[in-house]
């Protein structure tokens, strides 16, 4: 069973949520367009992550091995959108690899990226920031005006007990481009 509860962290002086999979997989979902979240106006995901224990020799490029102490997932329409984007912490998948990956016969297809691995330092946290609105035009064509964003443990391939956490999740605007940088200015505003 995967489990999902809030934890006081000591050191941070705040509440993080854990993500414990044991020998299972699991998600957590929210749907921010239905509290008028317009991701044409906050395109950017940040967020504080960080992992405790991996699961051995998972590695997202194999489907018999395909687990993740943690991955955020952004869907199009729908619960179980057929159009969504992972952001993964893998074990032995080279940071920078994206691959694609079907589920449920097909209906759904999910593009990944892989942030971080085991080369990152566990038990330390990471800000990792991330244009939604631009990956997922990349990947389909579109941005979304209505999306879930999903937080995952995966477990069940490599029959390990991982643990991760998340301090924050936030949606925020593309920052203001340098004056000397017309094409990012021009960028902001489609």
């Amino acid at each position: 069973m995967t489990r999902f509860y809030v934890q006081k962290n000591e050191k941070l002086k705040k509440t993080v949520l854990v993500v414990d999979s044991r020998k299972s997989t699991g998600a957590l979902m929210c749907k921010p367009s239905d509290q008028n979240v317009d991701l044409n106006k906050t395109p950017i995901l940040r967020w504080r992550w960080r992992v405790k224990s991996l699961p051995p020799g998972g590695d997202g490029r194999e489907a018999k091995i395909d687990d993740q102490a943690i991955a955020i997932y952004v869907g199009g329409p729908g619960l179980f959108s057929k159009k969504s984007i992972a952001y993964r912490w893998e074990t032995e998948t080279p940071v920078d690899t994206t691959g694609k990956i079907t589920y449920g016969f097909g209906a759904l297809t999910v593009n990944w990226i892989c942030l971080r691995n085991k080369t990152s330092k566990l038990n330390e946290w990471h800000v990792e920031t991330r244009d939604i609105a631009a990956d997922y035009q990349k990947y389909y064509g579109e941005i979304p005006d209505r999306f879930v964003i999903s937080i995952c443990g995966n477990s069940q391939y490599s029959k390990s007990d991982t643990i991760a956490e998340i301090e924050f999740l936030e949606l925020i605007p593309r920052p203001d481009p340098p004056p000397d940088q017309p094409e990012l200015a021009a960028r902001k505003t489609n």
